[in-house]
């Protein structure tokens, strides 16, 4: 049975210490809180959730009726019942006007507290299970990539915060359990988790549990492990085990990699527990090193910087050598950018998500080392052969300003000309000029006019727009910075000559 808050708030230890042995006693399904007066409950209450609260109306600091208020004032959806000796109406009426859920009179009758408790129980089930069953449809919607941002708000009305963290395990059984057994599924993980947990059951064969973390990490684990060994006895099952993760949105991605592992082993043997060294600590102390080495990498394959490529890539495996605390999937995630983003950047031949299975299955440093090489070497090849195949466009577009220095000449209308796009005409003018366009004709236009003015008794005025500036103090700026000195001094200097 799920277990929930119960926070206890009175003066006297004794009625508290009864309280307690009374809900032990009829084992009723709660983590018990206690608290001597309002103002200590308030400070429980801002470190956790209560599905339950039982207070007392007199006590010191501050009373019951000034607590419930309070607690109302915080937009709270527990439960409330005042426990009092005190029989007066004008106490009861209070609290009604708090919206309290009812009214114990001490000292307490025995089957009264029963009847009181099954029927608060009774209610917070209902609302418990209204809210789960909203939070699981999210979750559903959000492993395949749509509504993240709504879980995340279902999430943090029922007191999960940004800091929040997760756990998932995505489980397959071949022989339709999850819709076959529900019952029996329900039961065992009742019997198994004691955290706060989600079920979803995502089709005939495959199911998933998102637990909060409201236990340590150890203890999930083991609780995870736990349900393992029981559920195992029930068939054939592969469970897919993440490691925490902070973040809701990352809910699609951690699927997609569970799912990815569990498709890689379904033909490996029965009852396997995928987790130990093959789940990242995504926030662990150092990651942002090995993130940035991958942000650096992959910036320059979208640049087509090869030569640096390489190098880099030689380095991140060499790191990885000299600092191996990452685990096994975090590297092949790291990887799995690296490739993506080869893909994107050049023609390969290769399906990503064939390239990306294969990586998934090795276990081997030297073998996803390999693995990069490959896909490198590929993309070097396809690189040199559009760059051989593109050296006769550049050729064009040279041969076009030079014919055309004089004229406005815009990057699009020079790309039009060879149907190119304009960013990779001047990509690939850089790479084989070893200068970008504007540099070249700026060049073109200021040799000719060092022409004009050596071999023409043309005015400076006459020589500015045959070279394509009507801007003539713009040219005589850049001739200028160009030669070192102004044309009129040019002409001279050079005639001299």
């Amino acid at each position: 049975m799920k277990r929930y808050n119960l926070l206890l708030v009175d003066d006297a230890e004794i009625e508290l210490d009864g309280l307690v042995f009374l809900i032990k006693k009829y084992q009723y399904p709660f983590n018990i809180f206690r608290a001597n007066n309002g103002v200590d409950a308030l400070n429980i209450l801002d470190e956790e959730t209560f599905d339950l609260i039982i207070t007392d109306i007199r006590m010191p600091e501050m009373d019951g009726l000034e607590l419930v208020s309070k607690i109302r004032e915080r937009k709270s959806n527990a439960t409330i019942i005042i426990s009092s000796a005190y029989r007066d109406f004008t106490y009861a009426k209070q609290a009604m006007k708090l919206n309290i859920e009812d009214y114990l009179v001490k000292p307490i009758n025995i089957e009264e507290f029963r009847h009181v408790m099954s029927k608060v129980l009774q209610e917070i089930n209902g609302y418990q299970d209204q809210y789960h069953q909203e939070v699981c449809a999210y979750i559903f919607q959000a492993v395949y990539g749509k509504n993240s941002s709504s879980l995340y708000q279902a999430l943090k009305s029922i007191g999960y915060s940004d800091d929040s963290e997760y756990s998932l395990i995505v489980m397959y059984n071949s022989e339709h359990f999850f819709d076959m057994r529900v019952e029996k599924m329900a039961l065992i993980m009742n019997q198994c988790l004691s955290s706060e947990y989600f079920y979803v059951n995502l089709n005939e064969q495959e199911s998933l549990i998102l637990i909060p973390k409201n236990n340590s990490q150890k203890k999930i684990n083991e609780e995870c492990h736990k349900l393992f060994d029981k559920i195992s006895r029930e068939g054939h099952f592969i469970f897919s085990v993440s490691s925490r993760f902070f973040n809701i949105e990352e809910l699609n991605h951690q699927f997609q990699f569970l799912g990815d592992l569990l498709e890689n082993q379904l033909y490996k043997g029965c009852n396997q527990y995928l987790i130990n060294n093959e789940y990242i600590e995504p926030y662990m102390e150092g990651s942002s090193e090995i993130k940035k080495r991958i942000d650096v990498l992959c910036e320059n394959i979208q640049l087509k910087n090869l030569k640096i490529v390489k190098e880099q890539i030689d380095d991140f495996f060499s790191y990885l050598k000299s600092d191996n605390n990452y685990s096994a999937f975090f590297v092949k995630y790291l990887i799995c950018n690296v490739i993506n983003s080869f893909i994107n950047n050049y023609q390969i031949s290769q399906n990503a998500s064939v390239i990306i299975n294969r990586i998934m299955k090795h276990y081997q440093l030297q073998e996803l080392h390999q693995e990069v090489l490959l896909i490198f070497e590929e993309a070097a090849k396809a690189q040199q052969l559009i760059l051989s195949e593109k050296k006769e466009a550049v050729k064009e577009a040279v041969q076009f300003i030079n014919e055309n220095y004089n004229r406005d000449i815009s990057l699009q209308t020079l790309a039009d000309h060879v149907y190119l796009s304009p960013n990779y005409l001047s990509y690939l003018f850089k790479l084989e000029m070893e200068q970008t366009i504007t540099e070249y004709l700026i060049n073109r236009r200021l040799e000719k006019a060092k022409y004009l003015l050596q071999h023409t008794p043309l005015k400076i005025t006459q020589v500015s727009r045959q070279v394509g500036y009507e801007n003539v103090p713009y040219f005589t700026s850049l001739f200028k910075k160009y030669y070192g000195m102004t044309p009129g001094c040019a002409r001279k200097e050079w005639r001299k000559t």
